[in-house]
This record gives structure tokens, sequence and C-alpha cells, in this order.
């Protein structure tokens, strides 16, 4: 009896998230981006010396796609998402003709500042993976989005 029960309700839960509509959708979603985007700008400027990065940080933006989804991100606008994504990633420095510069032929790669191939390289901070492998963050985040699911289901209740 008790299994029939929960399975009734997964399926009302499931009936009732269906019928959230798309402005519904982005709120909750937008409830859980706060502190995602708390943590990131965290990450962001510690991955800086003392006072750099403020104009990229200034592009940062949220979006939010058709079926409900926050996306957060560098905007098209700012110009600078080129600038976080090398910062993010690493690259490997080029020479004014466009190639390598040259290395020592005893350096052989994953030695730091070298990548596999032996090129030196600049390494990258991964300030997006830390934000995103933060599980005390992942928490947080579904704790808010459900206090706001919480929210609108109250709303609805009521009939508001």
């Amino acid at each position: 009896m008790p299994n029939e029960v929960k399975g009734n309700l997964d399926g009302m839960f499931e009936k009732m998230a269906k019928a959230l509509s798309r402005k519904q959708r982005i709120s909750v979603n937008k409830a859980g981006m706060k502190p995602y985007k708390e943590e990131f700008t965290k990450n962001f400027k510690e991955s800086f010396r003392e006072g750099k990065g403020e104009s990229i940080l200034e592009t940062l933006s949220e979006h939010a796609t058709t079926g409900g989804r926050v996306e957060l991100g560098f905007s098209k606008k700012g110009k600078k998402a080129y600038l976080a994504r090398f910062h993010n990633d690493g690259w490997i420095p080029r020479n004014q003709y466009g190639g390598p510069y040259k290395y020592h032929p005893n350096r052989v790669g994953n030695e730091k500042g070298l990548d596999d191939s032996g090129l030196p390289m600049v390494p990258g901070k991964h300030f997006w993976e830390k934000t995103n492998s933060d599980t005390s963050l992942k928490e947080k985040i579904r704790a808010r989005e459900i206090r706001k699911y919480h929210q609108i289901l109250d709303e609805k209740v009521k009939g508001g």
C-alpha cells in the first residue's frame, strides 16, 4: 500500500512540474543561480591578482532559454568572453610569426609550464571547473530551487 501511494505522489509531482509555466521555471532556476553566481564570482576574483579582472567580470550575465533554463556566461556585447576562456583554459603562446616559441629539446611535456608536446604553455586557472565541482554548492542550489518550487506550489494551491 505505501508503495502505491508513493507512486501516485510521484506521478502527481511530475504532473505539477509539467504544469509550471516558463516564467515559473525561470524563477525557480534563477533562485538556484544566485548561489552559483556568487561562488563563481568569488572563484573568478581569486584567480586574478588583486584588482584585476573586474572589467571581464562586469560582462557576466544570466540568460533564460526558451525551455526555462537559466545560463550564466559572459555577454557578446562586452567582447571579453575570449579573455575569460584563455584565463580559464590556459594557452600556448605564439611568437610574432604565429609559430611556437623555441624550447629546450631535453624538456618534454608534463613539466610545469609545458603541454604534452613539450611546448611552453600558460596554465589555466580553471575557475569554471572549480565552481562546478563544489558539492556543498550543489546542495545550496538544490535547497534554493526546492524552496522556490514550494513557494510556487503554495501559491498554486491557494489559488494565487
